[in-house]
């Protein structure tokens, strides 16, 4: 074995090593996105949503959580989820908010339901289990920051491993170089965000 293979074999992670992600966040930012319709009427002091809101309410909701929950779909995209199941639920948050429905557990089950994964996801338990887990949504877009993060150096890792196969079968060193930078400029790029449009008054959350 030449000493280029022993180096390379050196820069392999350790076997059961897991890319970057943080579950307790991924939890944490789909628990805040299913209860922030009831976070807004208990910052209202209102107990169903059917009551008056106050003007104070109104501005709380427009200044802190209405823009919180925008910025949060639009920096994350269901493929920034670690586990398949969360960005499932994204998913169909993010379906909901397009058709201007309310998001909560169970209107995301119904449409888990209607894309096929509600059985897969874990079902409405799994919904009530985030929704329990999660009191407040001030803190949801630190959250999402942090899953963003992860799932860039996620991408960089893969990105790494087609390049070092792009070394390995040789081939003109110039072309391979573009193809290098390709993938890796694909992964630091601005993200996509799962909303792609325009959210001219503030959110339903």
């Amino acid at each position: 074995m030449t000493q280029h293979h022993k180096a390379s074999e050196n820069r392999l992670p350790p076997p059961g090593r897991l890319p970057p992600h943080n579950i307790d966040c991924e939890e944490a930012v789909l628990s805040a996105l299913l209860i922030a319709d009831a976070d807004f009427y208990f910052y209202a002091g209102m107990t169903t949503p059917t009551e008056a809101i106050p003007q104070s309410a109104i501005d709380y909701h427009q200044a802190h959580l209405g823009p919180a929950v925008a910025q949060t779909l639009k920096l994350l995209e269901p493929s920034s989820f670690y586990r398949d199941r969360h960005g499932w639920i994204f998913s169909a948050i993010l379906e909901l908010k397009r058709t201007g429905s309310k998001v909560n557990a169970t209107t995301v089950a119904h449409q888990l339901a209607i894309n096929g994964k509600l059985e897969a996801t874990g079902g409405a338990a799994y919904l009530s289990h985030l929704i329990a887990n999660c009191p407040t949504t001030v803190f949801i877009v630190d959250y999402a920051e942090i899953i963003h993060k992860c799932a860039i150096n996620r991408g960089l890792i893969g990105a790494a491993r087609q390049i070092e196969e792009l070394g390995y079968q040789g081939g003109d060193a110039g072309e391979n170089t573009k193809r290098a930078r390709a993938l890796l400029g694909k992964e630091v790029k601005p993200p996509k965000g799962g909303m792609k449009f325009p959210l001219e008054k503030p959110p339903d959350e």
